[in-house]
């Protein structure tokens, strides 16, 4: 990689052509790629640095019919500085694939726009517990105490943590309790869901079990008391980021440098250097990424490698960072 890297850069100061703009040639270029998924990337990648042509783009490619591409475009879009609950967005919250649904109550949801209550509301009827689970969370922006205590009897647990958490956080009493009896099950998803929710609205009675769970049990709940204590102000001296991003597993090393990406950790930024170079893509992005919101100019040398990748998502990724610094 470093050869061909000093190779990549005689040849680009050779040409005249700076970083920067060899980062925006990279996005601008793979607008036209043939993959769905790669446009997709480069478009967000340039909303992200405030380039316009993203946004317009990512509209653009909302409307194709090929459903992945569709989700992917609308989760994209929730990226987009100043976007609006524009219909044309709100129309795919009733599309026939749960997929689109799901993406489309994702981006109403996050959307601070009075018209998007109501069909949020509506979203709670939804036939699938994720975009139930979705709407209750959005609903919490409104004080919409009424509607989500209806999700309290929800037939799905974590859908029913959820009320519980958005209805403690806007002051109700007793959903601390109600959480934990929903705990009582050995489900890993129900654990992690518990322990983010008592976090989240500030159950400090929890603290001690959130600090024995971090350290035992498997790394879906160990990460998820992690993130607890993070939201909690209370983190250790973060030795179990440090092993997750070390772990041999690629799903837990990506999931830990979301988690960096999520909470802002400057202090163990060397963590997502190394994973930036993983061998496996999807820990690559994700560290790229986390890299991207630290904002730091020493990556930039890092940013500039890793436009040379031979996968062209690490490329769009890198490019992506290293205008987000500049």
């Amino acid at each position: 990689m470093k050869k061909w890297f000093c190779v990549a850069l005689l040849f680009t100061i050779a040409c005249g052509v700076t970083t920067e703009q060899k980062a925006a040639r990279i996005l601008h270029q793979s607008l036209d790629d043939a993959s769905p998924e790669i446009r997709i990337l480069a478009a967000r990648g340039l909303a992200l640095t405030g380039d316009t042509t993203g946004a317009v783009v990512l509209r653009n490619l909302v409307q194709v019919d090929d459903v992945d591409a569709c989700a992917a475009t609308l989760t994209a879009l929730r990226d987009v500085p100043g976007i609006t609950c524009l219909p044309v967005y709100a129309q795919y919250t009733e599309h026939d694939s749960p997929l689109v649904r799901t993406a489309a109550y994702q981006l109403i949801a996050e959307i601070d726009d009075d018209a998007c209550r109501a069909i949020l509301v509506h979203g709670t009827h939804d036939d699938v517990a994720k975009v139930r689970r979705i709407c209750y969370q959005g609903l919490e922006k409104y004080g919409a105490t009424q509607t989500v205590s209806t999700g309290l009897r929800d037939i799905d647990p974590l859908t029913r943590i959820t009320a519980a958490q958005v209805l403690g956080v806007l002051g109700a009493e007793g959903m601390a309790d109600f959480i934990r009896n929903e705990l009582s099950t050995e489900s890993t998803d129900i654990m992690q869901h518990g322990l983010i929710a008592l976090a989240t609205i500030g159950d400090q009675s929890a603290l001690p079990m959130i600090q024995e769970l971090e350290g035992s049990g498997t790394w879906d709940v160990r990460l998820a008391a992690l993130e607890a204590l993070l939201i909690m102000g209370e983190p250790d001296d973060m030795h179990v980021l440090k092993q997750a991003i070390e772990s041999d597993d690629p799903f837990v090393r990506a999931r830990a440098a979301h988690l960096m990406s999520e909470y802002l950790l400057p202090d163990k930024v060397h963590l997502l250097e190394q994973a930036a170079r993983d061998k496996y893509i999807n820990v690559s992005l994700a560290a790229l990424e986390a890299l991207g919101r630290y904002r730091m100019k020493k990556h930039e040398k890092l940013f500039a490698e890793l436009m040379d990748a031979g996968n062209a998502k690490v490329r769009i990724a890198a490019a992506t960072a290293y205008m987000q610094v500049r």
